[in-house]
């Protein structure tokens, strides 16, 4: 069993390192412009994310599938508070004198790469948990997006911009993004039937939808690659602190986290619920986030250090990703 989930994971890693290569490539010999982060981030953002989460949801997000919600939104509370707490913290440890970049270590710590690795490596471990994964994760740090993006990435100074404007307008604008449009007409397709019917009635409805979110995950991998080539590799990798967030992000949480859930199973009987240990090891074990080079560099900010840490910890993640997979859930 060990050998099956690691080599598993390995597999459906190292496919998604071939689309970062491509991504670094293209930069690299020029076929497309660095600007291009920005383009290829909005159609991940209002195109292709937004597909996965309607194609997931219109199926899977049922009445009957909701008996079991209640268990996976409470868990996923508890660590998101767990996490949240622990990346501020370590964040504020680790940097002393540079509140931008403590804030782009926070939100890096807090925030992985869950939605572009993560998923992808779901569907290829155990495909009938996805839902299960997309509830662990989407709404909880949708949530927490709201407060961490502007509070976070965006610098202090365009967020003196609206300070005049009514603080449930300014909130009510962040809520109705595509995501959100794309992840509530999920819901309400897969709690009214209608994604059953569009699948059996309006196939080609479905095959496009389906199509688009098959999209998600090669150019999520295509734009990190275009990420990280856009900055000096040699520059990127000089601060030791990149290289000691990495190893928090990708080995040391995601251990801590697992042996925790370990104790809790000897103590309690957690034998009935397989689909929050997956949701868990594939939540904490992700890469840092891309948010922390795209929002920042979008105000003109350096992002150096965050594309330091981009790169590094998706190497290591190559590796230590399928280890703790085929620890924790074999």
């Amino acid at each position: 069993m060990f050998k099956q989930i690691f080599n598993t994971t390995l597999s459906q890693m190292a496919v998604l390192f071939i689309f970062i290569i491509i991504g670094y490539l293209l930069i690299k010999l020029k076929v497309i412009k660095k600007d291009s982060i920005k383009t290829l981030s909005k159609l991940l953002s209002t195109i292709f994310l937004p597909f996965v989460l309607v194609k997931s949801f219109m199926t899977s997000f049922t009445v009957d599938n909701l008996s079991t919600s209640g268990s996976v939104l409470l868990f996923s509370l508890i660590i998101t508070a767990a996490t949240t707490f622990l990346g501020l913290l370590i964040g504020m440890l680790l940097i002393k004198n540079d509140d931008y970049l403590k804030k782009m270590y926070q939100y890096g710590l807090i925030y992985s790469n869950f939605t572009y690795i993560g998923i992808p490596i779901v569907q290829a471990v155990n495909p009938n948990y996805e839902i299960y994964y997309l509830i662990f994760t989407i709404i909880p740090q949708f949530v927490f997006t709201l407060w961490a993006l502007p509070n976070l990435l965006i610098p202090i100074e365009y967020q003196q911009n609206d300070k005049n404007q009514n603080v449930f307008v300014k909130y009510l604008k962040r809520l109705f993004n595509p995501i959100f449009i794309g992840l509530l007409v999920g819901v309400i397709l897969g709690l009214t039937g209608g994604g059953a019917w569009i699948n059996a009635n309006v196939k080609f409805i479905s095959n496009a939808i389906a199509s688009g979110a098959a999209c998600m995950s090669p150019v999520a991998m295509i734009l990190t690659g275009v990420v990280i080539a856009s900055y000096d590799i040699v520059k990127c990798l000089k601060d030791y602190r990149i290289y000691a967030i990495s190893i928090i992000r990708t080995i040391l949480i995601p251990v801590a986290f697992g042996l925790l859930y370990k104790l809790a199973g000897a103590i309690f009987d957690l034998s009935g619920y397989d689909y929050l240990l997956l949701c868990l090891i594939t939540y904490i074990s992700m890469p840092l986030g891309l948010n922390t080079v795209i929002i920042p560099s979008a105000f003109d900010k350096d992002v150096i250090d965050c594309a330091g840490m981009a790169l590094v910890s998706h190497v290591i993640g190559l590796i230590t990703i399928p280890l703790i997979f085929a620890l924790f859930i074999s």
